[in-house]
């Protein structure tokens, strides 16, 4: 133990290890200020723990937006910009007035702002100091050190895209790049500290997510009592575990993945009185949509399940829509049209462009002439009809070229049911849902979300063009693994409707 406690200090003296803690809450005081600047209503618990990943979002736009309209990536750059979208965030929510408000209602708020923020920072450093010290194992593979550190490295070297990068420009999530370009810029040696630091928070987010939405239903004890099961259940299963750990893009799309699905489950039918929540979910679910290549593809699904909820179609436009596709066109627009590309591979490619653009086109002309014009039946049958579209696309796509189709589908279940990553995760949902009473069930959101993600995860991989395989490491796999928060989520959820009803 004391051999451990030396050999901490002294990493902690080294200067890389200092600059990546400072580096860690730069972001999470970045994000709080973003948050607290619009901020409605949204409770302080929530604007603590949101404010790290805030912080990434943040930086991961600035530096995206850099690099499509060609000024040199720098933090200097990036600062300015998130400085102007903090101002501009304040005019708009005339910040300084509503701050000035709640502070001259009791002059005892000035101590309670001033302790949460303390009690925030103290919480960060500490868990930062964790994070870094070397505690937490890491996996690196292949594409760790090639898409995820070299390529950051080499943007910080040139500040821009070039069509030299080829195949980084068509594979990679340009930004889980930009994230990755933290330690080039500030001095140390990996990202793994930011990643384990995130997942640390997220397991926090989860169980202030559960723990309110039992709350509402249930009494305080079987609340806590429910939240600390499913929470132990997420940290403890092997496919968070994996993602936790290994140095990829899929942890951060896992974690953003739930935001954007939680955040915009919270904040429906409060009306202008969540707008803290809705911003925050938008900003979000923009940064997912450049994690990974399918990043703008999954967040048209989101979009379309979050289009379920009681949101009006000019806050869908506006929060999810418009930026995916100010985002993805600007992107494809710069890559494809003035750039001359010839990777060895690609996964993402012109042709794939178009129909990407077409499907967001086609999500516009819904929610802006269909949604809620349709007849009140079918408008209940939604979720039904998401999903059947969802299987009848895979049913297209497995008569296109079943080769590829089946053997996909081969590798998928070799993965489940061989635990190659999952452990016992599968059976144990098999038999949750198995125990759980049908009688009055209604198959809507949080069910849509986790069964048509992965009709969904199908047909993105059969669009790779090449077959899946069996192992923990297969692209395919972990596409599936970043599901595992809210299938866990949503059973939970099942499982509160249960108590509530017994208790009824």
């Amino acid at each position: 133990m004391e051999e451990t406690i030396e050999q901490l200090l002294s990493h902690l003296t080294e200067g890389y290890f200092l600059m990546q803690v400072f580096a860690i809450w730069g972001l999470y005081l970045t994000g709080v200020i973003f948050l607290y600047i619009i901020r409605e209503r949204m409770p302080h618990s929530w604007a603590l723990l949101l404010g790290f990943p805030m912080g990434i979002s943040l930086w991961v736009l600035g530096g995206f937006f850099l690099l499509i309209v060609g000024i040199p990536l720098h933090p200097v750059a990036i600062g300015m910009l998130v400085l102007l979208g903090a101002v501009l965030a304040g005019i708009w929510r005339n910040t300084y007035y509503h701050m000035r408000q709640i502070l001259d209602k009791d002059w005892k708020n000035k101590w309670k702002l001033l302790k949460l923020f303390c009690f925030g920072s103290v919480l960060v450093f500490a868990g930062s100091i964790l994070a870094v010290s070397g505690l937490l194992r890491v996996s690196i593979s292949n594409d760790s050190v090639y898409y995820y550190s070299m390529y950051p490295m080499i943007l910080v070297e040139k500040g821009r895209l070039l069509p030299v990068f080829d195949s980084f420009l068509t594979d990679a999530g340009q930004g889980t790049a930009v994230l990755g370009t933290l330690p080039f810029f500030f001095g140390f040696e990996q990202s793994f500290g930011i990643q384990r630091f995130l997942g640390l928070n997220f397991l926090l987010i989860f169980v202030l997510a559960v723990y309110e939405e039992a709350l509402k239903c249930l009494s305080r004890k079987k609340a806590l009592i429910v939240t600390a099961m499913s929470s132990l259940f997420l940290a403890t299963s092997a496919p968070f575990i994996i993602m936790e750990k290994w140095m990829m893009s899929n942890h951060y799309m896992m974690v953003f993945l739930f935001l954007v699905f939680y955040l915009a489950w919270r904040g429906q039918g409060e009306g202008k009185k969540s707008i803290d929540f809705h911003i925050a979910s938008g900003i979000f679910a923009a940064v997912l949509s450049t994690l990974r290549m399918e990043g703008g593809m999954i967040l048209c699904f989101l979009i379309l399940c979050i289009s379920l909820l009681t949101y009006g179609n000019k806050r869908l436009l506006f929060v999810y829509l418009l930026p995916l596709a100010l985002i993805q066109g600007a992107y494809y627009t710069k890559i494809f049209m003035f750039m001359e590309l010839n990777p060895a591979y690609q996964f993402l490619s012109k042709e794939k462009a178009w129909i990407q653009m077409g499907i967001i086109a086609a999500l516009f002309i819904y929610l802006s002439f269909i949604r809620h014009r349709l007849p009140w039946n079918l408008e209940q049958q939604m979720p039904g009809i998401i999903l059947g579209s969802l299987a009848f696309g895979n049913l297209l796509l497995l008569l296109l070229n079943p080769i590829i189709y089946i053997e996909n589908i081969k590798a998928f279940a070799a993965n489940f049911f061989h635990q190659s990553g999952w452990g016992f995760f599968v059976c144990f949902v098999f038999i949750l849902l198995l125990s759980l009473p049908m009688e009055q069930y209604h198959f809507g959101y949080m069910d849509l979300v986790w069964t048509g993600y992965f009709l969904l995860g199908v047909a993105v991989c059969w669009a790779r063009d090449g077959m899946l395989r069996e192992g923990v490491g297969d692209s395919g796999n972990r596409v599936m693994l970043q599901a595992v928060p809210f299938i866990i989520y949503a059973m939970t959820m099942r499982v509160v409707g249960c108590l509530r009803e017994k208790n009824e």
